[in-house]
């Protein structure tokens, strides 16, 4: 019974010998990390597709974003265009006048007026009587000759009125100057405007016309029926003073007349010359392109902390999962989906037509866009590792949106990089956004260079400063004054550390190419050898350049032009990765496990030495 037990165990290692020389041979590390990264990629695309909602969320975000700055600037160059003070207007139309508003409350006049035989006066018919005196009899100073005369007149106004007749409910009288201004004083708001009467003879009657001007029109404004003319002045002062002045005339003259009285503007020149006020794409829109590509961002963020919030993550490496093969999977994920969310949010820029997209070179525009985004990935995958929450993952996505905003204004303001200012100057070496100025005559649209010596300003009479392209002017011809669009050197020693922190965040550099991008694209008189307007391919970093001449001066900083942002880009996203992984190490995973800061520098994590 030993010996059979002693024979068992003497061949159990021969067994497991046996059975080890049957197991298969060990994948090498290349071939498992090929695989489980397809897999583990495919594992993304299929979530994604039955994610439809997150899906169109990130591909469409755009469409939202580029609309919403289409229809901006189209509402406010659509307001710009109807302020006929800045067009031209040769043959202005004229609009008629309407009558003296009336209203349907014993509580609101049309006019307040003296004198009259009381005060609160109600003028109801076309002759005075005694009883209308009262015991008060005539106002001291005035005779009974001239209250009738008044009364007349405004008698006259009540019922010529054009458009309505006004009853004697919307007219009130007073016995003095002073009683109406305290009248309208205690009831602000409840008169269009009072009016004193004088005459001394029939040959000599006048009036002085007070508008009432308070602040207080709630009330009036509710009650008012008729229309309203362009301002204050056209919708109660000219209605009612050819009112008073039509019922004097026909008081002197004995007879009724007609009057009919417009109004019509000044004609007058374009003050911009031939050039149309309106707001360009560089003011508005550089916004919404920046906030069009940073909400993916956020869900990036999401997808890496929901899996490591249900332990998908954590399940994985269970059962064998290597983590590079994770991260591969997930940079080579949104590399792609952020290839396609690039291409789509040019190829909708040119859609919608803006001149940014359509002046600038497609590779210039789709490299900056996918660049910034891989900038931005790698600054979520950094901060996904510091959250065990995707809730939390949205509301911090949130507050870097809003930096983002705050960055956006900032940089378009000019902080720290400068921003556009004209300077009229004719001695700046670049070419960079170039003015010309000449005189042009009113009658014959005749164009005449500037004084050379005297400039632009002020122009002779009958003309007036136009502006011109460069290009319609030879280089070389002295006669026209130039200005040039430069920039301040605000990355000079001063702020150039505050330049080089703020460019760790990608938003902030994007909201610079993107401006730059936007003026060089308006600007028609930038154009190159070849024919194009605005950033291409072959200027895509020499556009920016330093004036040696004027150290003080800078047309642009050469290390955070487009194409230098690209390496920019490029590095952040590296660095922000390789970061990511790091603190994915250091920091505790699902199950409380980490490794020591200092965990690259030991030989077992590189597969030297003993764990």
């Amino acid at each position: 019974m030993s010996y059979g037990n002693r024979v068992a165990s003497d061949a159990m290692p021969e067994q497991e010998t046996a059975q080890m020389r049957d197991l298969p041979p060990p994948i090498p590390f290349v071939s498992l990390f090929m695989r489980q990264t397809y897999a583990l990629t495919r594992k993304h695309v299929i979530v994604f597709a039955r994610n439809r909602g997150s899906a169109a969320v990130r591909v469409l975000s755009t469409v939202f974003w580029f609309l919403l700055g289409w229809l901006m600037l189209f509402a406010v160059n659509t307001l710009l265009g109807s302020f006929t003070a800045l067009q031209e207007v040769r043959n202005p139309a004229v609009t008629p006048l309407t009558g003296i508003p009336s209203f349907n409350s014993d509580d609101y006049a049309s006019f307040v007026y003296a004198p009259a035989p009381a005060d609160g006066f109600r003028p109801s018919t076309d002759a005075l009587s005694d009883g209308d005196f009262g015991t008060l009899g005539v106002p001291l100073g005035r005779s009974r000759e001239e209250l009738e005369r008044a009364h007349a007149v405004v008698r006259g106004v009540m019922k010529g009125n054009k458009g309505k007749e006004l009853l004697p409910s919307h007219v009130i009288g007073f016995r003095g100057p002073s009683a109406m201004d305290d009248w309208l004083v205690a009831n602000p708001g409840k008169a269009w405007a009072g009016v004193e009467v004088m005459s001394p003879s029939v040959d000599n009657t006048t009036f002085v016309l007070l508008l009432n001007a308070t602040k207080s029109r709630k009330d009036i404004e509710q009650s008012f029926q008729g229309p309203v003319g362009e301002a204050v002045v056209t919708a109660k002062g000219f209605p009612m003073q050819v009112a008073f002045t039509k019922a004097i005339a026909e008081l002197a003259l004995g007879r009724s007349l007609d009057f009919d009285v417009g109004v019509q503007h000044f004609a007058h020149p374009n003050p911009f010359g031939t050039f149309t006020l309106k707001v360009s794409e560089k003011i508005i829109l550089p916004t919404f392109f920046v906030l069009a590509v940073a909400f993916p961002f956020t869900m990036q963020m999401s997808d890496l902390v929901y899996e490591r919030e249900i332990k998908i993550h954590q399940s994985l490496r269970s059962m064998g999962m290597l983590e590079s093969s994770y991260w591969a999977s997930w940079h080579l994920f949104h590399g792609i989906v952020n290839l396609i969310v690039s291409l789509t949010y040019v190829i909708l820029g040119l859609c919608f037509g803006f001149k940014t997209f359509a002046e600038t070179h497609f590779l210039v525009m789709w490299l900056t866009v996918f660049f910034f985004m891989l900038a931005m990935q790698g600054f979520a995958y950094m901060l996904s590792t510091i959250l065990s929450r995707s809730s939390r993952a949205t509301l911090l996505g949130s507050f870097v949106v809003l930096f983002s905003l705050i960055a956006i204004v900032v940089v378009q303001i000019g902080i720290p990089y400068g921003s556009p200012t004209i300077w009229l100057k004719s001695d700046q070496n670049f070419y960079m956004n170039c003015t010309a100025a000449a005189h042009r005559h009113l009658d014959t649209d005749a164009l005449s260079p500037c004084d050379p010596n005297g400039g632009c300003e002020p122009p002779p009479d009958d003309h007036v400063v136009e502006r011109l392209s460069c290009s319609q002017v030879e280089a070389n011809d002295t006669n026209y004054t130039r200005g040039w669009v430069i920039k301040q050197d605000a990355v000079g020693t001063d702020f150039k550390g505050v330049a080089d922190g703020l460019a760790l965040f990608p938003p902030v550099l994007f909201t610079k190419n993107v401006v730059e991008m936007a003026y060089a694209a308006d600007n028609e008189t930038w154009r190159l050898p070849e024919g194009h307007y605005g950033i291409q391919l072959s200027n895509v970093s020499s556009y920016c350049q330093y004036n040696d001449a004027k150290p003080n001066v800078t047309a642009c900083d050469p290390n955070f032009s487009v194409g230098s942002s690209w390496g920019i880009y490029f590095g952040l996203y590296l660095m922000y990765s390789i970061f990511a992984l790091y603190l994915q190490n250091i920091l505790p995973d699902a199950m409380g496990v980490r490794q020591s800061p200092w965990y690259f520098l030991t030989p077992a994590y590189w597969g030297l030495g003993w764990a």
